[in-house]
């Protein structure tokens, strides 16, 4: 089971009671003796304990991980004695028991917080952590959930939710010493991509090549400028 619980909805009932969670390193924090993990999710944050005294091999491998690790934990639900008022989940703490890192993650190259220290152009270029934002989740959740309210009222008046295809022609041609592949798309404009691989390793050629039909545009242009000066 990957979870029984999400980063974000416990609470002070659910003391005592045995959980697995399982999302991103946020933050942790060595205090010599104990290590404390915050663990995210898109739900929220939850506190994470981890004793030297009940598992030192353990308490060592959670000081390993750093910011944006995919970890997985079991523990107990327990009060915490410092409360954080700003977080929904900042009465209570989880004293892990089983520890599993399931996935690695280099340094981000900024933090993954509301007030992240990385420029609108640094954040473009690495829009997947991007996403992982408060501010630009409820952003995808709001459109998620309009887009559910319109085809839930139109669906409610029997409308029917029609998406035109696009016409695509694949053609594949094969020849002794290359392969080509066309694809032409669209009436207006036509796409054609061509990869001509040949068998010798070293001459390996891949063609793009984009035409558009610009004798309409320029028929187009003539007709235009005969009835300009007419």
């Amino acid at each position: 089971m990957l979870r029984t619980h999400t980063c974000g909805e416990l609470r002070l009932s659910d003391i005592n009671k045995t959980v697995t969670l399982s999302g991103w390193v946020q933050k942790s924090r060595d205090l010599g003796g104990m290590t404390f993990i915050d663990l995210r999710d898109r739900y929220g944050i939850t506190q994470l304990a981890f004793n030297e005294e009940i598992d030192k091999d353990m308490n060592a491998q959670a000081r390993s991980v750093s910011r944006e690790f995919v970890i997985q934990v079991t523990g107990t639900v327990i009060e915490r004695e410092s409360k954080n008022k700003n977080n929904a989940t900042g009465e209570i703490e989880i004293l892990v028991k089983e520890f599993k890192i399931l996935n690695e993650s280099q340094t981000p190259p900024f933090t993954i917080e509301d007030n992240t220290d990385g420029g609108d152009e640094l954040r473009m270029k690495y829009r997947y952590l991007d996403l992982r934002r408060n501010e630009v989740r409820k952003n995808l959740e709001l459109r998620h959930r309009m887009a559910i309210e319109t085809r839930n009222y139109l669906d409610q008046l029997d409308f029917l939710e029609v998406e035109t295809p696009v016409q695509v022609d694949v053609k594949v041609k094969r020849r002794s010493r290359s392969r080509s592949r066309s694809i032409h798309r669209s009436r207006s404009s036509s796409i054609i991509i061509s990869l001509n691989v040949s068998r010798s390793r070293s001459s390996r050629r891949i063609r793009l090549i984009v035409r558009s039909r610009r004798r309409r545009i320029n028929r187009r242009r003539s007709r235009s400028r005969s009835t300009s000066r007419s």
